[in-house]
């Protein structure tokens, strides 16, 4: 082998060991960005879990409040069919004026 082909192989070797270097940063950014990625994915997991943990109860949340405004829903209808009721009421017909002079009286 001869001085320019020692040199031609030099260069090379140079110049792969380079791209090597350059590829192995490559590398060890990707597996970084990876390892970024899988804590965040982790993350990710455990919010899941969380929420998945905390759906039964606000359901039940919801249970509850749809119950109760079912039930105060029911309860003021029987108060307006009361009131209706008392209101086509023959006492509360023959007792309108009274009200009526009373309202005056009083200021209502």
């Amino acid at each position: 082998m001869d001085t320019t082909q020692i040199l031609d192989a030099e260069r090379r070797i140079t110049l792969l060991e380079k791209r090597l270097t350059e590829k192995e940063r490559k590398i060890s950014a990707l597996e970084e960005e990876l390892s970024k990625k899988d804590d965040r994915i982790k993350i990710y997991e455990i919010d899941t879990k969380n929420k998945r943990l905390y759906i039964p109860n606000l359901e039940s949340t919801i249970s509850a409040g749809s119950a109760r405004i079912k039930a105060l829903e029911a309860s003021l209808a029987d108060r307006d069919a009361r009131v209706k009721a008392l209101e086509a009421s023959m006492s509360w017909r023959i007792t309108a004026p009274v009200r009526k002079f009373l309202g005056i009286f009083i200021g209502k």
